[in-house]
Parts: C-alpha cells; structure tokens; sequence
C-alpha cells in the first residue's frame, strides 16, 4: 500500500492518506505487538512518504479524539529541513493569532523549529513579512533563543 501511495503522486496521497489515524489507534491497544506493528508502520510510511502527510488536514486531531495515547517519538532529525521551511509562514501567523491558545502553542513550538531550522535562518525567513508582523516574530524568536541547546 506504502508504495502504491507514494507513487501515485496527487491521487495517492487523497486515496491513501487515511491509513494513518487508524495506526495512532492501534498505539492504544493493550497488546504489545500491535503496538510494536503500528510504530513500525508509522516509521515506514514517514522513511518512504515523509511524514509532511502526517500533519495535513485534521489526521492527528481525528487521531487523537478518542482518547489519551500513547504516541511514538516522531524522530525530528528525519523531518527533511525544508518541510519545516515550508511550515515556517504558518508557524509565523500563528504567533500574531488572535487566540491565545494558538499563540502559546506557537511559542512552544518555535524552540523546536529553532533547533533544526537556526536561529538565523528563522530570522532571514521574517524579512519578507509585513513590518509589524515581523517584530512580533523577532521578539519571539529572541525569547527562545536563551533556551537553544548548546
């Protein structure tokens, strides 16, 4: 089905996306080789797919809305540099949003874009936004960058 998927370039990826939410679920069973069955088809699907798909659409929050599970550790070193840049642009709507909900969970989340993407780079990134968006998103940045793993 993986390579199916992967090879059928636009169409794949609306007839096979739907896979995923059902390999969250099957984190959740009690029996551990099904556990161990879903990590190992989540880690292929994100070695051969790339794990971008994991995040379109509303898959996780469908994913997640039965219930706490227990979730596999997505390695962020395999997530290729320029699917964050790609997400960088809403990641940076995301801190001026309205709500501030969705501020915080983009604050949160700018330490773990910083740690792959640089600081710098981030930075360079804001110049082509509006003037006053980018200072919001500067100030975040600074505010992260203290946290930086050395």
């Amino acid at each position: 089905m993986l390579s199916v998927r992967c090879n059928n370039g636009t169409s794949g990826k609306a007839t096979y996306s739907s896979p995923f939410p059902d390999f969250v679920q099957c984190l959740d069973d009690n029996k551990t080789w099904i556990r161990t069955a879903a990590i190992s088809c989540i880690n292929i699907w994100g070695n051969q797919c790339g794990y971008k798909e994991f995040f379109d659409g509303e898959m996780i929050g469908d994913a997640l809305k039965s219930g706490s599970l227990k979730l596999p550790l997505i390695p962020l070193k395999q997530i290729l540099k320029e699917e964050l840049l790609v997400r960088l642009p809403y990641l940076y709507n995301n801190l001026e949003d309205r709500n501030s909900d969705v501020r915080k969970n983009a604050q949160e989340a700018v330490l773990g874009f910083m740690i792959h993407l640089f600081c710098e780079a981030m930075a360079r990134s804001t110049e082509k936004l509006k003037p006053g968006s980018r200072t919001i998103v500067l100030a975040a940045l600074d505010k992260s960058r203290p946290n930086l793993p050395i």
